[in-house]
């Protein structure tokens, strides 16, 4: 038996890009999204991803100004196992990832150059990996076949509020002066 044959292949990788934005003197925005597809030279070593992203600012007046900035990301990955080549190809172990970061923020210009401005956000995280090895393998056999299922959560907060005073004295002397809370 070629074991090598059996366990590569040609790899080769797909990744689509679509972009949008565009906006006025007021408002900007962009919206994006990605298809990334790899499969692996060995076997079973495939990764699959998919972004989409959305960024807009809006000038509401002269005093205040707003913004969110969103990410959301799918992820498919194969976890390629270790051991004999017959092994590589039985086993089916893979994991998937979700992923949610979104930022906003209300800013105000309360007189020229003092800015005071309020950052929100979270970045929600799952992940699930999927296993299972089967009695054909060596390990499989001595386990009576396996399968197993793991998750992971993860979700961040954030909150930001800060003032920032930038002003000149003469034209030799800039100050920037900033306080915050995070």
């Amino acid at each position: 038996t070629d074991w090598y044959d059996l366990i590569t292949r040609e790899g080769m990788i797909h990744q689509h890009n679509l972009s949008v934005s565009g906006g006025t003197s007021n408002l900007k925005y962009m919206a994006s999204f990605n298809f990334f597809d790899q499969n692996g030279v060995v076997r079973n070593s495939d990764f699959t991803r998919y972004t989409g992203r959305l960024n807009i600012e809006h000038q509401i007046n002269k005093i205040f100004k707003y913004g969110i900035n969103a990410t959301q990301s799918y992820i498919k990955s194969s976890n390629v196992p270790l051991g004999t080549e017959d092994s590589m190809l039985e086993i089916d172990d893979y994991t998937q990832t979700k992923r949610l970061l979104v930022n906003a923020f209300l800013q105000a210009e309360i007189i020229k150059g003092l800015v005071a401005k309020i950052n929100i956000g979270f970045d929600d995280q799952n992940g699930v990996r999927n296993s299972y090895i089967p009695t054909t393998t060596l390990y499989g056999k001595q386990e009576g076949g396996k399968a197993s299922k793991s998750m992971a959560q993860q979700f961040d907060r954030l909150l930001e509020a800060t003032v920032n005073y930038n002003f000149n004295i003469a034209k030799a002397h800039k100050f920037n002066i900033l306080a915050g809370y995070s």
